[in-house]
Order: C-alpha cells, then sequence, then structure tokens
C-alpha cells in the first residue's frame, strides 16, 4: 500500500526504542522468497507496508492465505533494525474482532453470509494529535459481495488493536486500499479501487474514522494495488491493471497539481523495463516506503506481493519482492529496477536514464556493489 511516516509516539514498555539510525548497508534479498522471523518461522505479512520508528522498521500484513476462499485470518506485525533480520511482534488484529458487519448492503444480496471475513492489505496511521494509531484494511466478505473499508485503534504501534467499526466509503464500496496522511498536516486520506472502473480519492474527517462525504479526485482508470508516495512535492500512485492473482503490467499516475484532492492523475510512462517487467517481475504493488539518509537523500523501496497462482503452493504460498523505485534523470517518470541483492546504501542517489535504459548511480555504474 502506501505510506511512509516518521512515527514518534513510544513503543509498548517491553519494546524500547533505539537510538540510533537504522542500518542502509544490510543486503536485501527477498526477490521471490519469505524471510524467516527469529523464532525460525516464515514471515507472513502479505499486503502489507513499512514503518520507521526510533531504530527499528515495523513490517505489517496479512497472515498466510488459505483455501477455500483465500482468506487471512489475521494482521501481523514484525520488527527488524536491517530489514533482513525479523522478530515477530505479534498479532495485532483478527476477524474474529469484528462486530456488527455487514449492517447494511451497499448492492445486491448477500449470498454467502459470513463468517469468515476477508481482511486484506492492513496499513497504519498515526494520528499524532488524537495520540492513536488506527489499522486500516480492505474488509470483505469471502466471496468478495460486500466490500468496505474496517478499522481498528490503538495507543501503541504494537497493539493492542480494538474494533472500531466498518464504513462504505462515501457510500461506495472499497475493494484494494491505502492510506495516506500529508507530512506537517493533519490531512489524510483514503486511495481504494472502486466498481466504477477506477481508483477514487476521499479525504478522511478529522479523527480519520470516516471520509467527508464525496470522492476529492479519481483517476478514470480501472486498477486495484494502490500505493501511494511523494518525490519533490508530487504524489504518485503506483497500481496494477484487474487480473485477479496473476500478475500483470504495472500503472503510474502522478498528480498534475495541488494535493491528493483537486487535482488531476496524469498517467505516466509505464514504471518497469526489460525481461519479467512486463509483470511487474511477477508481483502486485503493495506499498512505497521513503528511505531517508542521514544527509537527507531519499531512496524509494517498492514492496510487493508474488501471489504465484501457478506456482508451489498458489496463492498460499505468496512470497515477497522488494526493489528500488528510481526517479527518471530526463522528465517525468520513475522506474522500477530488478535487483537480486541490493542495499539501500548502493542506490543513494541513483536516478534511471530513460534514453540508454539503465542506472546511472551516484558514484559510477556500480557505486555500493553488493558482492
Amino acid at each position: 500500500m502506501a505510506v511512509f511516516l516518521l512515527l514518534l509516539a513510544p513503543l509498548a514498555a517491553s519494546r524500547p526504542v533505539l537510538q540510533r539510525e537504522p542500518s542502509f548497508d544490510a543486503v536485501i534479498s527477498l526477490q521471490g522468497s519469505r524471510p524467516q522471523d527469529t523464532e525460525g518461522n516464515d514471515v507472513h505479512a502479505h499486503g502489507g507496508q513499512l514503518i520507521q520508528q526510533g531504530g527499528l522498521f515495523y513490517w505489517v500484513g496479512t497472515s498466510q492465505k488459505r483455501l477455500p476462499a483465500w482468506t487471512s485470518t489475521h494482521i501481523n506485525l514484525y520488527s527488524s533494525p536491517d530489514l533482513v533480520t525479523w522478530r515477530h511482534e505479534g498479532v495485532l488484529f483478527s476477524w474474529e474482532q469484528i462486530r456488527g458487519f455487514p449492517d447494511r448492503l451497499p448492492y445486491g444480496h448477500l449470498h454467502n453470509p459470513p463468517p469468515p471475513f476477508r481482511i486484506e492489505r492492513p496499513k497504519i496511521l498515526h494520528h499524532a494529535r488524537e495520540g492513536r494509531y488506527i489499522l486500516y484494511f480492505h474488509l470483505d466478505t469471502a466471496d468478495f459481495e460486500v466490500p468496505a473499508l474496517g478499522m481498528a485503534v490503538s495507543t501503541n504501534l504494537t497493539g493492542p488493536y480494538h474494533w472500531v467499526g466498518h464504513i462504505f466509503p462515501d457510500n461506495n464500496t472499497s475493494y484494494d486500499m491505502t492510506v495516506w496522511s500529508e507530512p506537517g498536516t493533519d490531512e489524510a486520506f483514503l486511495i481504494r479501487s472502486c466498481p466504477v472502473q477506477t481508483l477514487a480519492v476521499s479525504k478522511l474527517r478529522d479523527n480519520w474514522l470516516d471520509t467527508t462525504g464525496s470522492l476529492c479526485s479519481e483517476t478514470h482508470v480501472a486498477a486495484e494495488g494502490p500505493a501511494v508516495f511523494r518525490h519533490a512535492g508530487r504524489h504518485y500512485v503506483f497500481t496494477s491493471h484487474l487480473t485477479g492473482w496473476d500478475p500483470n503490467p504495472p500503472i503510474l499516475f502522478g498528480s498534475e497539481a495541488g494535493g491528493m484532492c483537486g487535482s488531476r492523475w496524469r498517467l505516466l510512462p509505464r514504471p518497469s523495463h526489460g525481461p519479467r517487467a512486463n509483470t511487474t517481475y511477477d508481483a502486485q504493488s503493495t506499498h512505497v516506503f521513503t528511505f531517508t539518509f542521514e544527509d537527507g537523500d531519499e531512496l524509494l523501496l517498492w514492496m510487493g506481493d508474488r501471489w504465484q497462482p501457478h506456482g508451489p503452493g498458489s496463492v498460499g504460498g505468496a512470497s515477497y519482492v522488494w526493489l528500488p523505485l528510481l526517479p527518471h534523470a530526463q522528465g517525468p517518470g520513475f522506474e522500477l529496477v530488478w535487483a537480486e541483492r541490493w542495499s539501500l546504501r548502493q542506490y543513494k542517489g541513483a536516478v534511471w536514464d530513460p534514453t540508454a535504459g539503465r542506472v546511472l548511480f551516484a558514484s559510477g555504474p556500480e557505486a555500493g556493489a553488493v558482492n
């Protein structure tokens, strides 16, 4: 999905905040694999988000999807000092906590009443003024019959999270979604796939627990898997076509003026080239994390899920793909660059040359190359 937050509130007492800079030398090599946590279990944080707090990174995402409907039972949280070693902090939320859903139907007839419920694409925002963390997720029945937005809150990032309720944003349905909070303001936004074949943006009310009642902008292009990021003062949405669990070419939108609302979304050149780029390296976007170096330079880290519906384990065997997302050296646009093994330091200051079709590293073609 799609939000980078520097979260300043204290962690739970059991986890002290580390007062040091997070590592940017560690080698990232998730491509098509699942790391194991410190207990030796596979990390399951699908459809998730990366959050930085103090000297730790936190990875939130759903548990392994299982048949008969490929649903997850809960939302996990992991922590890491280096994006390589992961500790399971616990279960943030379970579908068993949900009450009163669905209290009404936005359309049609509910053929297969829940439970179980479908919980997908979890994202967390920190509402500093109200001193709480808000967990958002796509809430639905197992057969995608009542697509809504579910919410839970906690006073700590690490939980526990308590069920608040669900909404149909702006009296409409909500499928794949993410959230975005505008730095330096109290403004936050919901971005989601709607059945009217568009990605819709809605501003959240002051408490961030509902939308204001009307769309404030939309792409007018059918898409899912949205991940929002900001670069050089403009907002972007990295997303994918509608092909279910099968991978497809990525889509990139850029705002032409203003913020998330009142802006036209321009379709930018496809942000990937080369072998397997037409399937986004067999993955689907879930989040773009902005890492800030000590000198203020920023690097975009793209996060995706490889659902592999036709591979070992099918959707239940999903793995991850994390790649650098580089701005174009000339003109608008970004490039998702394939790298089997890479580090944040290696791509510091790097850009993509669309004419030559290659990365321009800050200090030569293999600056900080990973062996």
